[in-house]
């Protein structure tokens, strides 16, 4: 086993490269545990779903749901958030 001192695990946990490594599993466990119908209202998922299933890309149907989920629900927008 691998003994190693405070500061070299404190060198090791302040690198670039394990926060990028720590960073990306965090965001695959999260994508496995929570999916878009967690967040989304259904009446914007059911549009864009309509919109793609017309032949429109996922970020175009994404982009007009959103445009007009917004102009209806100003209370209740969907986005990126703050």
């Amino acid at each position: 086993m691998n003994d190693l001192t405070i500061a070299e695990f404190q060198r090791v946990c302040n690198s670039a490269r394990f926060k990028k490594v720590l960073r990306e599993e965090l965001r695959g466990l999260w994508d496995q545990i929570f999916t878009e119908e967690d967040f989304m209202p259904a009446g914007y998922l059911k549009m864009k779903k309509e919109f793609m299933s017309k032949g429109m890309s996922k970020k175009a149907a994404e982009k007009k749901a959103a445009r007009i989920w917004n102009a209806k629900h100003k209370s209740n927008p969907v986005g990126r958030g703050k």
